[in-house]
């Protein structure tokens, strides 16, 4: 499982709400990832987790942050997602407003991709009944079929020159 959350370049952030620094080189912008536990009062959050990242001002980079961990956490126990809160704040405390974008401005909105692979491991299945010709069950059975490659003529395959293919038959 891979996971990259990323935001837009911040440099584009301040230019879109035109923050002016005056030394913008030194500047350095502050990226705050929480998650978030909701409490019974109001509208009020509990912290539980934070990541900070500090990024120097005028880098135009998208940043990404693994939260390969949260997610494996969070499927492996629903009760426990509480959501991401993403926040940046420029050098001087003041939040960019990066989780809103504005009409037209869909390509800033910070976003999360998330690559889930199906586990390939083979598991095997419930058999099933065995039957042979002098069977009557009426329920999913595997017959035997063996493809004799010669007795077809063949001669172009090598190996092998049977092949247990089997067949099912029944309801299945």
């Amino acid at each position: 499982m891979q996971l990259l959350p990323k935001a837009p370049p911040l440099t584009q952030l301040m230019d879109q709400y035109e923050h002016r620094v005056e030394d913008e080189e030194r500047a350095t912008t502050e990226t705050i990832i929480t998650m978030a536990k909701p409490t019974t009062e109001g509208n009020s959050r509990i912290r539980i987790l934070s990541l900070k990242i500090d990024v120097a001002s005028g880098a135009s980079s998208w940043q990404s942050v693994d939260i390969n961990q949260l997610l494996k956490t969070w499927l492996r126990q629903p009760e426990t997602h509480y959501g991401l809160e993403i926040k940046a704040y420029d050098s001087k405390g003041q939040d960019l407003a990066v989780t809103v974008a504005e009409l037209g401005e869909e390509g800033l909105q910070p976003f999360m991709e998330v690559k889930i692979l199906e586990n390939l491991k083979r598991s095997r299945r419930d058999s099933g009944l065995d039957c042979d010709e002098e069977s009557s069950e009426t329920r999913c059975c595997r017959y035997p079929l063996t493809v004799d490659f010669e007795a077809f003529g063949w001669d172009w395959i090598i190996a092998p020159k049977r092949y247990k293919a089997n067949y099912c038959s029944g309801e299945c």
